[in-house]
């Protein structure tokens, strides 16, 4: 029989190499693809409606009629998209309210939406006269009517108006948008 020829130190020092080698290109191709991967986040989630928004905006630009938004008022000189929402909120209010339920007492947060910072300087100027007609219109409220979403619907819209009034009465920007109830208690 042929001898097998003896191992040499070639063969052992190769195999933890080997290994070596393996765990080494592992690791490149997980950071590769982890790489790869927070690339095509990036795109898609950053730059590409980024561009997307560009493009649009330049298509806009392209046109040979200007578009007329028939709802925009004309007092306002920017795109309601390009103005921000200003949410200003009221101190809490505590009223009675009319028997007819378990309910004897109102406690209210109200949040007045506009887009124009002038009503809300307007807002702070005439908080007498608002907190004070909020409170008897809230006084007057039934706690049956108010314990509906319609009713509470039918309030917002009524108090949204009833702002719009002072405001238009002491000759102030009135471009209120919504009336939101933060909070709504009654015991």
């Amino acid at each position: 029989m042929a001898k097998q020829p003896a191992p040499t130190t070639e063969n052992k020092e190769d195999a933890p190499k080997n290994g070596k080698l393996k765990l080494i290109l592992l690791i490149v191709g997980i950071v590769f693809v982890l790489l790869v991967g927070a690339g095509a986040a990036y795109y898609f989630l950053i730059y590409a409606p980024a561009a997307h928004s560009e493009k649009t905006d330049d298509a806009d630009h392209s046109k040979t009629e200007p578009v007329v938004n028939e709802h925009a008022s004309a007092s306002n000189e920017h795109p309601i998209e390009q103005v921000p929402v200003i949410y200003h909120p009221f101190d809490p209010i505590t009223v009675n309210i009319a028997a007819g339920g378990p309910g004897k007492y109102l406690r209210i947060s109200i949040v007045v939406v506009t887009r124009t910072p002038g009503v809300v300087a307007a807002l702070d100027k005439n908080l007498p006269m608002i907190r004070n007609d909020l409170l008897i219109r809230l006084s007057g409220q039934n706690y049956s009517v108010l314990n509906s979403t319609d009713g509470k619907n039918v309030l917002r819209e009524d108090l949204k108006k009833m702002l719009v009034d002072i405001l238009m009465k002491a000759r102030e920007p009135a471009d209120i948008q919504d009336i939101l109830f933060t909070d709504m208690v009654m015991q």
